[in-house]
C-alpha cells in the first residue's frame, strides 16, 4: 500500500511538471515520459498492457488530425497508461477530453465576450492530469 501511494505520488508530481510546461511552452521534455513509464514498469502488472489500446486511439486521432492532439500529449498518455490498465486508461481519456471541452466552451464564451479571437489549442496535458487525479478518487469511491 505504501509502495503504490509513493508511484501514485511520484505520477502525480511528473504530470504537473508535465501540464507546466505544456501551458508554457506547448511542449514536454522526453525525460518526464521516460520517467512516468518507469513509475509505471516499478508497480507493472501484466494485464495493464491493455492500458496502450486507449493511446493507440489518441495516437491515431492525432494522425488523422494532423498532429491534434500531439506528439507529448500522446507519449505523457501512452507512459502513463502502463500503470493505469484499461478501463482507468480509458476513464482518463475520457475525463481529460470531457474537461477540455468545457473548458474550451468557457474560453471561447469569454473570448467572444471580450471580443478577442481565441487561439486555435489549448495544453491538453493539464486535462490528462486532472482525469489521472478524477480517477484515483472515483475508483477509491467505488
Amino acid at each position: 500500500m505504501e509502495r503504490e501511494l509513493v508511484l501514485i505520488g511520484l505520477t502525480i508530481s511528473y504530470l504537473v511538471i508535465a501540464s507546466v510546461s505544456d501551458i508554457r511552452t506547448k511542449t514536454v521534455d522526453d525525460h518526464i515520459s521516460v520517467a512516468l513509464a518507469i513509475i509505471g514498469l516499478i508497480g507493472f502488472r501484466p494485464e495493464n498492457l491493455w492500458g496502450i489500446i486507449p493511446a493507440i486511439i489518441m495516437f491515431a486521432v492525432a494522425y488523422s488530425t494532423n498532429g491534434r492532439p500531439g506528439g507529448a500529449d500522446i507519449k505523457v498518455f501512452a507512459a502513463l497508461t502502463l500503470s493505469c490498465g484499461l478501463w482507468k486508461s480509458m476513464f482518463i481519456l475520457f475525463a481529460a477530453q470531457l474537461t477540455n471541452l468545457i473548458a474550451f466552451g468557457i474560453y471561447r464564451l469569454i473570448c467572444r465576450a471580450k471580443k478577442k479571437e481565441p487561439d486555435k489549442s489549448m495544453a491538453f496535458i493539464p486535462f490528462i492530469t486532472l482525469g489521472y487525479l478524477l480517477s484515483i478518487f472515483c475508483t477509491n469511491l467505488i
